[in-house]
């Protein structure tokens, strides 16, 4: 599913998540698509830093944040920031902009801290899916648009938040 639109306009300008937004975007574009390799290996987290049975290029305390900012491949960054997008503007809308802006980097830590605690003990989350997450526990939550892809045929639908 692909979604489209929520519906909702807010009510004052989203100015965290359209800075969010481009500074995903500028990490991608300027350091991450340049120097791919070089990047993710320099930014990325190692849940291994945290029980230290391996040695990252930066400490577990710097590379959970920045990892926060890395994104695999167009099509990653590109759907995380559809849907901060979409969702993002209406959360910070109805939390304002120092808890939103919290609440995403609390969102990218706990998403860091789960994935490790599930890789160290099991051997495989997120800041947009948070803000996604908490944007349906928002009362203002209409219909939202999407589009579903059945047997090749997109098709338009609008579905309960």
């Amino acid at each position: 599913m692909l979604p489209l639109s929520d519906g909702l306009h807010p009510r004052r300008f989203p100015i965290v998540n359209v800075a969010l937004i481009a500074a995903n975007f500028a990490v991608w574009l300027l350091y991450e698509l340049p120097h791919m390799n070089s990047a993710v290996y320099h930014a990325s987290f190692y849940a291994c830093t945290v029980d230290n049975t391996c040695r990252g290029p930066e400490p577990w305390g710097i590379s959970w944040f920045t990892a926060m900012f890395m994104h695999g491949s167009w099509s990653h960054i590109l759907g995380n920031m559809l849907f901060l997008a979409i969702f993002g503007k209406n959360v910070e809308d109805a939390y304002g902009h120092l808890r939103y802006l919290g609440f995403y980097i609390a969102g990218g830590f706990v998403a860091t801290m789960t994935q490790t605690a599930i890789t160290l003990l099991f051997g495989t989350a997120a800041a947009a899916r948070a803000v996604s997450g908490l944007r349906s526990l928002t009362e203002r939550a209409p219909r939202q648009e999407t589009w579903s892809f059945s047997f090749s045929l997109p098709t338009r639908s609008s579905t309960p938040a």
